[in-house]
């Protein structure tokens, strides 16, 4: 079993750098018994034509290289998308091979912006060329199929999350059970924008965590707590974590709103991982999940969110809390995806 990724150094930097998503991966198929391949451009030159061109030569160079070390009929995963852009290629080098080749789905962007032309085509056709598909949810699934994708598909449900630090004081959630948390790319989430200037229930906070916005919040309940290290979980103080994208808080809209109903956004992991209940768009992927788990709530509106959390009482969200922790766990083990590779 091989997983291979391909990430890119930062200036003086040649260990292996990646998302956390890709990181945790990573150590689950290592875990696992696995060996992991690491690809890299062999180039960073600022012309962007002949960096691409070397950079795809490096990458088929890298992939006939690795074809040596692997055996017939091994079971070798890619992380996808692939950064080197030359996987169609790949694939086709490894078949040769009868090699078993399966996909792990980070991201569709043709999902994400189904409205660019003919950008779903060609991907279809990488994916109904390698032997299975490992996708977010079983709506991801669904719109696949709809697509025209015919390759088996395994449903991961969420992305596993690793953690160096213990879930929070249970008593300490009680007294934080009104603050909302939303962490990540705080300048390409719209609604903020709107959730500023909203009438927040006097009884409800949020607390904001990720790269220093470039607008300033002048509403007095909307707090920035800054940037951490995302293996410290510990560090999100709040009672639920909001799951949410586009440029409304009554409604999850546009590209990246439309988008939600078919990802298990990281984030979602981020806090479960934390020990902490989520708040989701009820059209969203995940609301049923996160339903039929009891580990949040669903809701059409940001503002429908602050009746349920002020009149929870603590009984119910300490219930909550358990069944958060128990998929808390679960993810800080990578148990998501080792149920997967593990059954194949």
């Amino acid at each position: 079993m091989i997983i291979i990724d391909y990430s890119i150094p930062l200036p003086g930097e040649t260990k292996y750098n990646a998302t956390i998503a890709r990181k945790d991966v990573v150590r689950t198929f290592v875990s696992c018994g696995g060996t992991f391949m690491n690809w890299h451009p062999i180039t960073t030159l600022s012309i962007p034509k002949i960096k691409g061109i070397i950079n795809r030569v490096g990458d088929v160079f890298q992939a006939i290289i690795g074809l040596r070390k692997i055996k017939r009929e091994e079971k070798v995963y890619f992380q996808y998308p692939h950064l080197g852009n030359s996987l169609r290629l790949i694939i086709m080098l490894f078949k040769v091979k009868r090699v078993n080749v399966t996909l792990l789905i980070h991201d569709l962007e043709f999902l994400r912006h189904p409205d660019v032309k003919n950008m779903a085509q060609s991907q279809i056709a990488l994916f109904n060329s390698v032997d299975k598909l490992i996708v977010h949810t079983s709506k991801m699934k669904t719109k696949l199929i709809e697509l025209g994708v015919k390759t088996p598909m395994e449903i991961l449900q969420l992305f596993d999350y690793y953690s160096v630090d213990s879930f929070r004081n249970i008593r300490q959630q009680l007294v934080d059970k009104k603050i909302i948390a939303f962490a990540g790319n705080l300048n390409k989430s719209a609604f903020l924008k709107f959730l500023d200037e909203s009438s927040i229930s006097p009884t409800v906070s949020f607390r904001l965590y990720g790269n220093e916005p470039h607008i300033k919040f002048f509403n007095n309940q909307i707090y920035y707590q800054g940037k951490f290290s995302p293996e410290h979980t510990s560090c999100l103080h709040a009672g639920w974590g909001l799951v949410w994208d586009g440029d409304s808080i009554d409604t999850c809209t546009g590209s990246l709103g439309n988008y939600l109903k078919y990802i298990a956004p990281h984030k979602i992991s981020l806090y479960l991982a934390a020990g902490i209940p989520v708040i989701v768009w009820n059209k969203s992927a995940q609301a049923d999940f996160v339903r039929h788990n009891k580990i949040g709530i669903a809701v059409n509106s940001i503002e429908e969110s602050y009746d349920i959390i002020n009149n929870i009482k603590d009984e119910e969200y300490q219930e909550i809390l358990a069944n958060v922790r128990g998929v808390g766990e679960t993810l800080r083990r990578g148990g998501y995806l080792k149920r997967i590779i593990h059954y194949q």
